[in-house]
């Protein structure tokens, strides 16, 4: 009797809710840079470019997994390998020309749209890349390090550059 009272609906539609609400809060992470949209009557203010990649990766994910199980579509390995570093480096040039370099005012727009170009480009890397999954892991695993490590640095420079600003201006 017991059991049955874990496995009622009422608790699976109560679980269900927590865990997509749980999964929404996980976009709800920078207050400086966030796009509002409406889902069931509830507000969430999604960092931008999370949103597009989850937008892309929502798109894509099905689509090239239909492609590579249904079909035997072999496309070059650099064409595909290149292709998909392009797409996804244009967010690390966008936060860079705006964080590390002030090259520019950034805008929710574009962080929105190189943050799709990044789940489009990583899917495409994912699921059509022709070569084995360990290769496909690795690498996406050293461009997430390189990505981090200038995150990191930019961020040390910008913290840097901010504080000669505070000391020069005293």
């Amino acid at each position: 009797m017991a059991i049955k009272k874990y496995f009622s609906l009422k608790n699976w539609i109560k679980f269900i809710k927590l865990s997509f609400w749980g999964t929404i809060q996980i976009v709800e992470h920078n207050p400086q840079h966030y796009t509002k949209i409406k889902i069931l009557n509830q507000e969430i203010k999604a960092c931008s470019r999370c949103l597009g990649t989850y937008i892309a990766g929502l798109i894509f994910f099905p689509l090239f997994g239909a492609i590579y199980v249904f079909t035997d579509l072999q496309l070059p390995f650099w064409a595909v390998f290149i292709t998909s570093y392009i797409l996804a480096s244009l967010t690390i040039v966008d936060w860079m020309t705006v964080h590390t370099f002030h090259l520019r005012e950034g805008n929710e727009r574009t962080r929105i749209l190189c943050g799709f170009f990044l789940g489009l480009g990583g899917m495409l890397y994912f699921w059509l890349l022709p070569t084995d999954w360990w290769f496909r892991l690795g690498t996406l695993f050293l461009y997430m390090v390189i990505a981090l490590l200038l995150a990191y640095f930019g961020e040390r420079r910008e913290k840097k550059n901010g504080a000669t600003q505070v000391n020069t201006s005293a």
